[in-house]
């Protein structure tokens, strides 16, 4: 008889394509974690339903409504699961933010390091990176232009 390690899923919801894709490589690349990648609240409430995610990621500004609609999806699911927003509309979506242990809220662009900081925090993986980076110089000049900032 086999046991086999269930590895924990952490769900990214972003809307912007190229930011989604990228941080869903860059955290597969650097955990044993299971990352899987969604653009609206409706496909994260599906994945949230089916996967029982064990870390959150979300956008706040979405096309189908914020991302604080998330927090309403995991209280009613009974799920405690920690999660990290990450958006260029910090300001304006702060106020309405609850303050609880398993939020935390950062203003785009976040380094990878700090994504992957967080993932391992939460979940308790250690990094199996190579100590290659998962973007190219493409990926961080993209990344640095849809948040309005400089590389």
């Amino acid at each position: 008889m086999s046991l086999s390690v269930v590895s924990p899923t952490v769900l990214v919801i972003e809307d912007e394509p190229v930011l989604r894709s990228s941080m869903v490589r860059g955290l597969l690349r650097d955990s044993s974690a299971q990352v899987v990648g969604v653009a609206t609240i409706a496909e994260a409430r599906r994945m949230i339903e089916q996967l029982r995610p064990a870390f959150i990621i979300s956008d706040l500004d979405l096309p189908d409504g914020t991302g604080l609609e998330i927090l309403d999806i995991l209280d009613r699911g009974g799920l405690h699961v920690p999660i990290l927003f990450a958006s260029a509309y910090v300001p304006k979506y702060s106020p309405r933010i609850p303050r609880r242990s398993d939020i935390d809220v950062r203003e785009k662009p976040i380094p990878l390091r700090e994504l992957r900081s967080a993932v391992e925090r939460s979940v308790g993986l250690r990094a199996t990176s190579d100590g290659v980076g998962p973007f190219s110089a493409t990926d961080y000049i993209q990344l640095a232009c849809m948040c309005h900032r400089s590389v």
